[in-house]
């Protein structure tokens, strides 16, 4: 599956799913100090997946979309944190 997104990691599971990281290390601050008591703000990333693929269950943040000749992922960062979930095809 070809993915054109620097901070998404994918790899494949025994049982015919693939797991997917995607991470940001951009917090969303607008106050650009050395310590700030503003917090991180939802960052939205998109990526376009080759194929038919839908979400193995439901993860919070993260919506398959079909699109075009592919899955649309529209995924929610926040805190620099990754959000990880599994697909599988259709």
């Amino acid at each position: 599956i070809p993915v054109n997104v620097p901070d998404a990691k994918l790899w494949a599971d025994t049982d015919g799913q693939v797991v997917m990281s995607v991470c940001t290390p951009d917090l969303g601050l607008t106050e650009k100090t050395y310590t700030t008591r503003q917090e991180s703000r939802p960052i939205e990333k998109e990526v376009l997946l080759d194929g038919a693929w839908e979400l193995a269950a439901q993860y919070p943040g993260v919506e398959a979309v079909s699109h075009d000749t592919g899955t649309l992922l529209k995924i929610t960062c926040r805190h620099g944190q990754p959000v990880e979930f599994r697909l599988k095809k259709k």
